[in-house]
């Protein structure tokens, strides 16, 4: 089972423009939960393909999972790909670091 090579063919609903979009902004090197086939397990993005129309992720495990673009933003509609939570702490932090500079540009000045 582990080194193998899945693709995605079923899974989630017609994704929202804003889904797509979502999709392809996802970032090489950042971690998941999946939860697929019955499995929920934490896979990174490894890969993006020509204009992002095919992204790869990889578990811990050794397995490859191959979604298209428009499988993979179905799956972020429908909550059965998430940002792990560390990615969502660093998120978060980053947002609220540039919403401070927002609010007061002078601190890049010290």
């Amino acid at each position: 089972e582990s080194d193998a090579l899945e693709v995605v063919a079923e899974g989630g609903s017609m994704p929202t423009p804003a889904m797509l979009a979502w999709a392809r902004e996802l970032l090489v090197g950042s971690w998941y939960t999946l939860e697929w086939r019955g499995r929920h397990e934490t896979v990174q993005l490894a890969w993006h393909g020509m204009r992002r129309q095919l992204s790869l992720f990889a578990s811990a495990g050794g397995r490859c999972i191959l979604f298209q673009q428009h499988r993979l933003a179905a799956f972020l509609q429908a909550g059965l790909l998430l940002p792990a939570q560390d990615e969502a702490l660093t998120v978060k932090a980053t947002r609220n670091a540039l919403a401070k500079l927002d609010a007061d540009p002078s601190r890049l000045m010290n």
